[in-house]
């Protein structure tokens, strides 16, 4: 499929951050001791936040230890200077490039902030804390970044250096911490061979960023912060691993809260997750993990983006039963709860879709509509009509003459059956157990986005705006929307709500409508949509379909 990346930011961005990096490198340092060792970073101060860049938390998953679970790092006994980001892990993508208008190409033209170097050795974090004193007890928000757990890091994401702290991190008035983890091939490989060896397969991704939050635990205070006040958040695949870690067993005492952004329930058997592993290893001419574990980390990334493999969490038995998808553990409700805020960008799939969705007609939509129904599970003749009377075209009519009403029909289809649908449907399952929820639909089209008319409020969207690291090129509404999110985010993870006139999820199934100028709320949102797709996936699929 084609994968979408963004060209680096322009000029007048990376003056702005450049200028913004200037001021973190004078500040005075600090230093701090942790379980492994001290550590020298930037003091906190009137301005900015404090900040520790490329903190080890696990050993270095090379050699002997590729593929393994995340091992202890050794410690240290001199301060370890901690003011540059750690390697991103390696990653790689197909050579397709999407357009999306050409403000957007203007926007982000080519710079050297693209140019991010990666190596094997990732296993990095990023804290920046507003005040170190060990009595502040500051709410912790740990970051899992996107990418189809295939790109990513804690600091970029497709090139783009929006995972800054300091904003974040002043006006909330949190620590906050960033994370890398292995992908593709080197995060989620699965054999029959490495169940054996490990007792798992095919998580370790996953397993890296549990890694991350036992050392956020184990020293949280040393930088300001509350081990017992920690909320996980995350976007797309970040999101979708803050699910499976909400309800997995094994991650249950390391947070508090959650909150996702543009994320889905997204998983396979093992059994697809080794045929995909098996076609890597074909093409490294190799035959066992002792010969894999002998590869090049290039040479392995190079075979990974020769064949079709399938970067997703697996039910290996450890993580969750064999033979089971996340939607079947989120709706056994064998799970411990917490606090959730979850939502979604209005028009999510438009970034994967514009491109990829023909001209379509109602005739042409009713085939594509049939084809992504099968992949879900048995669906009547009434269901599928009532779908079609739920999506029809007419209601995406701007005024524009041609097929576009039913390309944006079945864009939000995609969107539905992706995201929104299993956002709500964990919504309702922790509802169901008495805990806070909270819910949002982003619906903000961006000034540099309205040159590209399919997009709307795509995905990555959230991201500008609640990261604010590229105010100085959004306008004056964007900007407030953005500090508003800042606030509803920081104040979930201090009381467990977003602290404002917020209607909860509750019995209303109400969400907040964030936009400019002012956020709205709304109640039942497709409700109807999300019914009629859980009663069609009463034969359980797997989603492979990560953003």
């Amino acid at each position: 499929r084609t994968q979408v990346f963004f060209a680096p930011p322009s000029s007048m961005i990376r003056q702005t951050l450049l200028a913004g990096l200037c001021v973190v490198a004078s500040a005075s340092d600090a230093t701090v001791s942790t379980s492994l060792g001290p550590l020298v970073g930037t003091a906190p101060s009137e301005a900015t936040c404090g900040a520790f860049y490329g903190v080890p938390y696990a050993a270095p998953p090379t050699g002997a230890n590729r593929f393994r679970t995340p091992q202890p790092h050794a410690p240290w006994q001199k301060p370890r200077i901690a003011k540059h980001v750690g390697r991103s892990c390696l990653q790689g993508f197909g050579d397709g490039f999407v357009p999306l208008g050409p403000r957007v190409e203007r926007l982000l033209e080519f710079t050297h902030f693209g140019m991010e170097p990666m190596d094997e050795d990732c296993l990095y974090l990023n804290v920046f804390s507003p005040d170190l004193s060990s009595d502040r007890r500051l709410p912790v928000m740990i970051w899992l970044h996107g990418g189809s757990y295939v790109g990513g890091s804690g600091d970029k994401q497709s090139g783009l250096p929006f995972y800054d702290g300091h904003i974040l991190c002043r006006e909330g008035e949190v620590v906050v911490v960033t994370v890398n983890y292995r992908l593709g091939v080197f995060g989620f490989y699965a054999s029959e061979e490495l169940l054996a060896e490990q007792g798992t397969a095919g998580n370790m991704g996953i397993q890296d960023q549990r890694k991350a939050l036992e050392w956020v635990q184990e020293n949280a205070h040393q930088f300001g912060g509350a081990a017992d006040r920690v909320t996980i958040f995350g976007e797309s695949a970040g999101a979708g691993s803050v699910a499976l870690h909400a309800i997995s067993p094994h991650s249950t005492s390391l947070f508090s809260a959650a909150i996702m952004e543009s994320g889905g329930l997204w998983s396979t058997d093992l059994q697809e997750a080794e045929s995909g592993s098996d076609a890597v290893a074909a093409a490294t001419k190799c035959s066992n993990l002792a010969c894999l574990r002998e590869v090049a980390g290039l040479d392995l990334l190079h075979a990974q983006l020769q064949v079709e493999f399938t970067a997703v969490p697996v039910s290996d038995g450890y993580e969750w039963p064999v033979g089971t998808s996340l939607r079947d553990v989120v709706a056994a409700r064998n799970f411990s709860a917490k606090p959730m805020l979850i939502g979604t960008n209005r028009n999510e799939s438009a970034l994967f879709d514009c491109l990829s969705i023909p001209e379509l007609n109602e005739s042409s939509f009713r085939t594509a509509l049939a084809h992504r129904l099968r992949r879900e599970g048995r669906v009547t003749d009434s269901e599928f009509d009532r779908l079609v009377e739920l999506y029809n075209g007419s209601k995406y009519d701007d005024g524009h003459e041609g097929t576009w009403p039913w390309k944006r029909a079945l864009i939000d289809v995609d969107t539905d059956l992706t995201m929104f649908c299993d956002s709500r449907f964990l919504l309702d399952t922790v509802h169901a157990q008495q805990q806070a929820t909270f819910a949002y639909i982003l619906d903000q089209t961006m000034w540099f986005f309205e040159g590209a008319r399919c997009l709307g409020t795509p995905h990555m969207t959230d991201l500008f705006f609640l990261w604010q690291n590229f105010a100085p090129v959004m306008t004056r509404d964007e900007r407030a929307l953005g500090a508003r999110m800042a606030k509803y985010w920081s104040g979930f993870a201090w009381n467990h709500t977003p602290g404002v006139s917020w209607p909860a999820f509750g019995e209303e199934r109400g969400y907040l409508r964030l936009r400019s100028p002012e956020d709205l709320p709304d109640a039942q949102v497709k409700k109807e949509q999300c019914d009629i797709f859980q009663t069609i996936r009463t034969r359980p699929r797997y989603s492979i379909m990560v953003a």
